[in-house]
């Protein structure tokens, strides 16, 4: 069974996951209320017939409860209930032993609104919480899918720049930063990647995960204004408009960010890749960088740098035994790539390295 993560969308304070088994989409939401753990799984396409869905484990012996107006119900152990609601009564909850614990999985059905609660407390509490659980409308999920209300409308930071001596050999221009205490977020702006729209607007990102917008980047630098777009990102480390959208390289995946309604905040945050190996420590993506066919190159813990086939959507190891290379580029038919390596065992210090085919650069 094939199976993917599409992305997650963001309404407020409540996010909508989403991902693919087979042919179906499946949105994934979660929420407590009163204490009880509840979750709304929305299936929209065919499912395969062997699918599920593991929703915890339990050392606790599980047994089948009887319930009540078309709600299954597994007890485990004294104090835990598990509720299923599907009013197409095709879903199902199963139980599965794993070595000393019970995992117990939900076999939904194609096209359904399956209703989740794990609640907890005491006979009564448990049975009070059961009948709220039975008059519960299935959240509106559709709503939180097409684009939430702004966040942080308001808050936007302005800044002065400062223009560099045009009558040195290099003009530097400098843009003032809204450190920790200069923006309403407390944000410490350890930036991690720039990059530009067409129409002269700047995007960087920041190693606690913000995404902001520069705008005012003019002759003057007068007026700079500073707005944050995106948050929540795994340290991203390289940042790329591509087509008008935002992408950001984290460390746990490749993201392009949406605007879904126009309000200027990103509300769907899409995962173009996570191929690439997630490993602990002084590992991260890095870079982020494309050719003139929208494949993207950036390097990863594991493999090292490497191509991500716009259209195959699958990654190309083109070169390797690079230390924690942190500064690549790409010409624009992607035939001649660059790596660089921070000194280490058999590596040069401040080496540029052309990659390619699989090359091997001496670091282990």
């Amino acid at each position: 069974v094939t199976s993917r993560y599409r992305g997650l969308y963001r309404s407020g304070k409540r996010v909508v996951f989403e991902y693919r088994i087979g042919d179906a989409t499946i949105q994934d939401y979660a929420w407590e209320s009163d204490g009880q753990f509840l979750r709304s799984v929305n299936i929209n396409g065919e499912l395969p017939a062997s699918a599920s869905l593991q929703l915890f484990r339990t050392a606790a012996d599980v047994v089948d409860a009887k319930g009540k107006s078309g709600i299954r119900i597994l007890q485990g152990g004294p104090d835990l209930t598990v509720a299923l609601h599907d009013a197409s009564g095709k879903s199902e909850l199963r139980t599965i032993p794993h070595d000393k614990t019970t995992g117990i999985h939900l076999l939904p059905a194609s096209e359904a609104c399956v209703q989740i609660a794990l609640i907890r407390g005491n006979e009564q509490q448990r049975q009070m919480a059961l009948a709220q659980f039975a008059a519960m409308s299935p959240p509106d999920v559709e709503e939180m899918t097409t684009g939430g209300p702004a966040r942080w409308a308001g808050k936007s930071v302005t800044t002065t720049g400062e223009l560099g001596d045009a009558n040195r050999a290099f003009a530097i221009d400098t843009l003032t930063i809204p450190y920790r205490d200069q923006n309403p977020f407390g944000t410490p702006f350890r930036l991690t990647g720039v990059d530009f729209f067409p129409d002269g607007r700047g995007v960087v990102t920041t190693l606690t995960g913000d995404v902001w917008l520069i705008e005012g980047l003019d002759a003057t630098l007068s007026q700079l204004t500073w707005t944050r777009i995106a948050a929540g990102l795994n340290q991203p480390l390289g940042v790329l408009v591509q087509d008008g959208k935002i992408l950001v390289a984290g460390r746990d995946q490749i993201t392009r960010l949406h605007d879904l309604n126009g309000d200027g905040e990103m509300d769907f945050y899409e995962c173009v890749t996570n191929q690439m190996q997630t490993v602990p420590g002084h590992n991260w993506v890095t870079c982020l960088h494309q050719d003139d066919y929208d494949n993207l190159y950036f390097r990863a813990p594991v493999e090292g740098i490497v191509k991500f086939d716009s259209v195959a959507e699958s990654l190309e190891i083109l070169g390797n035994g690079l230390r924690h290379s942190n500064g690549m580029a790409a010409n624009r038919d992607g035939s001649i790539v660059f790596g660089t390596a921070q000194e280490g065992t058999w590596t040069p210090a401040t080496a540029i390295f052309e990659v390619g085919g699989g090359s091997y650069h001496g670091w282990n």
